[in-house]
């Protein structure tokens, strides 16, 4: 049985979340889920027992993910063999590919036994993307025509008198490729406001305001703590495909777009809590409501204020970037069985150098014998010892782990003459 960490990306429009919703029905039929497609395709590997990942974050419907992470335990039908990473990686997309699903294996590794993708993570980040209309009027007509706004807005909800939001033609504006993968606002940004609302609402803080209770139960653990530490930047943004847009007919109405990407980074986030920080920016931005409005929930935390209801916005737009981890938690190394931190060996390495070093200093400086310990005036870290005698062993700095001294006495070096390779032992 081996463990592997999985980084996978997807494409959230066709997916109800990325987490697996075993027995739940939609229009009478399974849920499908990112996460759920992905254990399917990695059936195809043939392991002794179903795959069963657990996922690192959480996504909901319709949120993308360009490297979200998960583990899986996977044995390999052969006794005593294991599955090789390169070989999970392409297999499972080969099998996603035939699928005709929108998900993909970025890269697999080979971790510890205990390791779990969720628990081991120290930050992870998103990016949500908008845009606003440079054209004054542009958010309630056609592009190119010139009719009365208010006449054209009566007519369009003729046509949407059912539904909850009126379709007001914002899909004119959208290029192609940023269909589904975008929020555009209907009211142009002021973008000094959205600064100073990200530097607001960037640092440690109860975030309760800005999450909604999950609507199914969850399993049974403590629930997240509402204290986190937020880092928000805002950066000119541009529509995925902008270098082919430069000559395609999508480029008039790029041009009335202005595109801005609110990246968002934290160890762990509340539900909707990325997507409803960035709606109160937006209310901001927009005027909707003050930066003073923002301060209040923001210290004083609860759920019943004015315009909570408005802050959650379309899940179009955001993307869970990247899920970090510590690389001294991605090492794998096998010595006799065990699994072995590299970082903690190079830590070893450097203390049993360092005290090579020391104690070959010692017996060089107290030796009035030519064939004694010299050391290399090349690198500190190389002791040579005498080439006269063939016995003579010379310590590489290779693997300094691997030599120890006697601790009876710093001052003798004992060598095997049976064996003239063999390595000193701490005895």
């Amino acid at each position: 049985m081996g463990r592997f960490l999985i980084f996978f990306s997807y494409v959230g429009k066709r997916y109800s979340g990325v987490q697996q919703q075993l027995g739940a029905l939609r229009h009478g039929r399974p849920v499908k889920t990112a996460g759920g497609v992905l254990e399917e395709a990695l059936g195809a590997l043939s392991p002794v027992s179903s795959p069963r990942i657990q996922v690192s974050s959480r996504t909901d419907r319709g949120v993308h993910a360009l490297r979200n992470s998960c583990h899986v335990d996977l044995q390999h039908p052969e006794s005593g063999k294991e599955y090789d990473p390169a070989i999970i990686t392409n297999v499972t997309n080969y099998n996603l590919l035939k699928m005709g699903e929108d998900v993909r294996v970025v890269e697999t590794r080979r971790v510890a036994d205990d390791f779990h993708s969720r628990a081991n993570a120290i930050g992870r980040k998103y990016v949500y993307r908008l845009a606003h209309s440079l054209s004054p009027g542009l958010s309630r007509r056609l592009a190119g025509q010139h009719r009365d706004e208010e006449d054209l807005y009566k007519e369009l909800k003729k046509f949407t008198q059912r539904s909850k939001h009126p379709k007001l033609p914002l899909g004119s504006l959208t290029p192609i490729l940023d269909q589904d993968k975008i929020f555009i606002s209907r009211s142009k940004l002021d973008i000094s406001k959205l600064l100073q609302a990200a530097a607001l609402l960037s640092g440690i803080h109860d975030f309760t305001s800005f999450s909604n209770k999950p609507r199914t139960k969850e399993e049974v653990r403590p629930p997240p703590h509402p204290v986190k530490l937020l880092t928000i930047g805002v950066k000119r943004g541009r529509p995925l495909g902008h270098k082919l847009l430069s000559c395609g007919p999508d480029v008039a109405q790029a041009e009335n777009l202005e595109f801005w990407d609110i990246h968002v980074q934290a160890k762990s986030f509340l539900y909707k809590m990325v997507r409803r920080c960035v709606g109160g920016m937006i209310l901001v931005a927009t005027d909707v409501i003050s930066l003073a409005d923002l301060q209040d929930v923001l210290e004083n935390p609860r759920r019943d204020f004015p315009f909570t209801s408005r802050l959650s916005l379309s899940e179009a737009g955001l993307f869970l970037v990247d899920v970090e981890y510590q690389q001294k938690d991605l090492m794998f190394n096998v010595d006799n069985g065990k699994i072995v931190n590299c970082d903690q060996v190079s830590r070893e390495n450097q203390k049993s150098c360092s005290e090579l070093n020391k104690t070959a200093s010692i017996v060089a400086s107290s030796s009035s014998n030519p064939t004694d310990v010299a050391l290399s005036s090349s690198d500190p870290t190389d002791v040579a010892l005498s080439s006269s005698d063939p016995t003579d062993v010379v310590l590489s700095r290779t693997d300094p782990a691997d030599v120890a001294l006697s601790r009876r006495d710093q001052l003798d070096v004992a060598l095997s003459r049976s064996d003239p390779i063999s390595q000193l032992k701490t005895l």
